[in-house]
């Protein structure tokens, strides 16, 4: 069969890209390029004359209805709540797998990258710390008085302390 003729022929080029597509997800590493691709695309829509079809798109609303009951949200907000705990679900769950029978199924297995992930909350704060330190910020203030208002009225005086420091 003359190799010309199938790179013509509209199945031979479909079913040959279908062949790639299967082949590419079948790598380990394919979610990650398509998440790193999405995220490089995004980047540039937002800040190139198409960010207003962005925009659009993000603001689109999307509903999910089962009779009367009806969520109506726009698309950001799907991506935001839905789709990320849907991640995170998904990354404790390899987290869990890999702890009972993967590579950190040991505690030396376990240093390592434990002491990564506990760098990775610690660093952050620290910084954010060394920069805000002696500031009081809304967040907390709000918290606060919340607590307060919360407390019966025969409250601690040492909690009133601590909490007014």
């Amino acid at each position: 069969m003359n190799t010309k003729t199938n790179q013509n022929d509209p199945e031979a080029q479909e079913a040959a890209l279908l062949l790639a597509v299967r082949d590419f997800m079948r790598l380990e590493s394919a979610g990650g390029i398509l998440l790193l691709g999405a995220a490089i695309l995004a980047i540039l829509m937002a800040n190139s004359p198409l960010a207003s079809i962005y925009g659009g798109l993000l603001d689109t609303t999307v509903a999910i209805q089962v009779g009367t009951l009806a969520i109506n949200k726009p698309l950001v907000l799907w991506i935001n709540d839905g789709l990320m705990a849907i991640f995170f679900f998904l990354i404790g769950l390899e987290i869990k797998r890999e702890v009972l029978e993967g590579e950190l199924s040991s505690f030396s297995q376990v240093v390592l990258p434990g002491a990564g992930a506990l760098g990775g909350m610690v660093v952050p704060a620290a910084i954010y710390a060394w920069f805000n330190w002696g500031k009081q910020s809304l967040p907390i203030s709000f918290c606060t008085s919340v607590y307060l208002k919360l407390q019966r009225a025969d409250t601690d005086p040492k909690k009133v302390k601590v909490t007014a420091d």
